[in-house]
């Protein structure tokens, strides 16, 4: 296919273009093509990547054959989540795909799964939230070495990741006697995919180049080694064909089921295959010139912790026994993941009993906690708790193994009720990590017989009319109180006196709440009332005689009455009686009157 210069060149020789189009046409090809040769990067799912160290198991490794690596993450304090780890392969390795859990003491806290081309791990959210500290673990997976090589060369994993390994050359293909007799051999190979088991065991047995010889009966027993156990029934195969494998080596192949070989009635009967029940054994008579292949299946019992597993098989031919054995590595992904454990414990309050009623909502119950932190012996951390009915209290975090021990303090109020020991389900306990342990704190309230109680209340008086007050005058301090547990809705009055002595009231019901007021008292002359005070304005019944006095202070003030004006001696006059306007002109009438007689005398004694 000619390249998009060579087709644009094609184009011009036939269309004058302008060039700058010719130029824009082939920038934008060119461009396409380093897009379309440059891999898509996918975007890091991770909110928090882990950190990692890696390394190669082996030393050395032949070229075309598989590895195993291995490494460690970690991840900060208190990560964000989705937290986990990717780490791309370099071109030379090539992934054995597989997909595992990343677990916690056999639980899972996570998944793995590795691709041709990386190995990614995520931890659960869940795990993350409940062990926030210290959160780090292990990996290992195989790889498939691609790199080439003529002779022994190092290979490092990359700049980032600077594990090294030694790449030797492969095995090589045959080229001159490549026929070798079949040898007694097994093998055995882990097959992630494959439903019948997790590994396959092969046996072959001995022949020459023209095969067996025919008429040997042949039993053949696979024995499984720790922590195997066989899955499936085996398959017996066989084959007359000889070629030239992918190797270069001549031999038989390939091996097939005898329903696919083109047996005589004869041959099949003469055959006589058997398997057992336990699928760990097949049995069967040779037939000439065929070269046989047997595989068996196993699974493992143990999720892989052993990692490589062996196997023994024993051939016996016409009662000559002959054993082989050999060993299968796990190939797939195996991860851990452990974070400093915290757990929490709960305390929810439950009142119970016919008193329970007469517990105000509002009361509170309060304990201890004491924990014991692991590795101490000791107790190291000493708390208190509150929590009302019906209410949860929670704990700080404390590392998983901590112990816990709870105790109460017995409740007191109300006088109403009587109180049984507190109890707790568990009042001794191991903390889980990642986990909440949850404690009921059950109290039990029983509701006493109806109790009385009484109060006192005394008469003060103050003010400048307190003297005007009779003395055997009388005042009434009225007082009410709602229905409460055992007792109806009340009322009263008590009678107190001037002079101010205390008096009792009649028994009332213990927990009643009594609320004062006081009736008017009469007027008293030349005096006027204030308003009055009561102090306390509520009370509370108790049992027996109350310690509480209730005094009602009343201030009245005499009243004041204004004297008559002092008036100048100038202005003294006598009482008006009506005649005010006629006596001066009297009085000076009759002084007049009076000169005039005087006047009168005089002259006639003159005369």
């Amino acid at each position: 296919m000619p390249s998009p210069l060579s087709v644009f060149r094609y184009h011009d020789a036939g269309v004058r273009r302008p060039l700058w189009r010719i130029a824009f046409l082939a920038l934008v090809a060119l461009f396409a093509s380093l897009l379309a040769a440059t891999p898509a990067q996918a975007a890091n799912p991770h909110a928090t990547e882990a950190d990692l160290t890696i390394a190669f198991v082996d030393e050395e490794v032949a070229s075309g054959t598989h590895t195993e690596i291995s490494g460690t993450w970690s991840l900060p304090d208190n990560p964000a989540t989705p937290a986990g780890f990717s780490l791309p392969l370099p071109p030379e390795l090539e992934g054995r795909t597989d997909d595992f859990p990343m677990t916690d003491g056999g639980v899972q806290v996570g998944t793995c799964s590795i691709t041709a081309t990386e190995l990614h791990c995520d931890v659960d959210d869940a795990y993350v939230a409940a062990n926030p500290l210290g959160l780090n673990g292990t990996f290992s997976f195989w790889v498939k070495v691609l790199l080439e090589v003529d002779e022994g060369t190092p290979f490092q994993f990359s700049d980032d990741y600077p594990a090294s390994i030694t790449v030797n050359p492969g095995y090589g293909v045959c080229d001159i006697d490549c026929f070798e007799d079949v040898n007694l051999a097994k093998y055995g190979y882990y097959m992630p995919d494959d439903p019948r088991g997790d590994f396959e065991w092969y046996v072959y047995l001995a022949a020459p180049e023209v095969g067996a010889t025919g008429g040997e009966r042949v039993v053949v027993k696979d024995v499984l080694g720790a922590n195997q156990a066989h899955s499936a029934p085996p398959e017996f195969r066989l084959t007359k064909t000889l070629v030239t494998k992918p190797d270069g080596n001549y031999g038989p192949y390939p091996f097939v089921l005898p329903t696919e070989v083109p047996l005589t009635p004869a041959e099949i009967a003469q055959s006589d295959v058997q398997f057992s029940a336990d699928n760990s054994e097949i049995s069967f008579v040779a037939l000439p010139g065929y070269f046989y292949e047997l595989k068996f299946y196993s699974a493992v019992t143990d999720n892989f912790a052993q990692r490589t597993y062996s196997n023994v098989a024993t051939v016996t031919i016409d009662g000559d026994a002959e054993s082989v054995e050999t060993e299968a590595a796990y190939w797939g992904g195996n991860a851990t993941g452990v974070g400093t454990n915290v757990g929490r414990f709960t305390i929810t309050e439950d009142v119970i009993g016919d008193g329970a009623t007469a517990v105000p909502s509002t009361q509170s119950y309060t304990g201890t906690y004491t924990v014991t932190m692991p590795p101490s012996t000791v107790a190291t951390h000493t708390g208190t708790f509150t929590v009302l009915d019906g209410e949860t209290w929670t704990s700080p975090d404390f590392p998983r193994g901590s112990q816990v021990h709870l105790t109460e303090v017995t409740p007191t109020a109300p006088a109403t009720v009587a109180w049984t020991a507190p109890v707790f389900n568990q009042n001794d306990f191991t903390l889980a990590g990642g986990s909440i342990t949850g404690v009921t704190l059950t109290n039990q309230a029983t509701l006493l017989p109806p109790t009385t109680g009484t109060f006192s209340a005394s008469k003060a008086l103050t003010g400048t009319g307190a003297s005007l007050v009779p003395k055997d005058a009388t005042f009434t301090l009225a007082y009410t109180y709602p229905a409460g547990e055992g007792f109806a809705a009340g009322s009263g009055s008590v009678t107190l006196g001037a002079a101010g002595s205390p008096v009792s009231s009649s028994p009332l019901p213990v927990g009643a709440v009594l609320t004062f007021t006081e009736v008017a008292p009469a007027a008293v002359s030349g005096a006027s009332w204030g308003t009055a005070t009561i102090t306390p304005a509520t009370l509370t019944i108790t049992q027996g005689t109350s310690t509480t006095a209730v005094v009602v202070t009343n201030p009245i003030v005499a009243n004041v009455t204004a004297a008559p004006p002092t008036l100048a001696p100038s202005q003294t006059k006598l009482p008006d009686t009506g005649f005010s306007s006629v006596l001066p002109a009297v009085l000076g009438l009759g002084l007049f009157v009076a000169g005039g007689a005087a006047l009168l005398i005089r002259r006639r004694r003159a005369v």
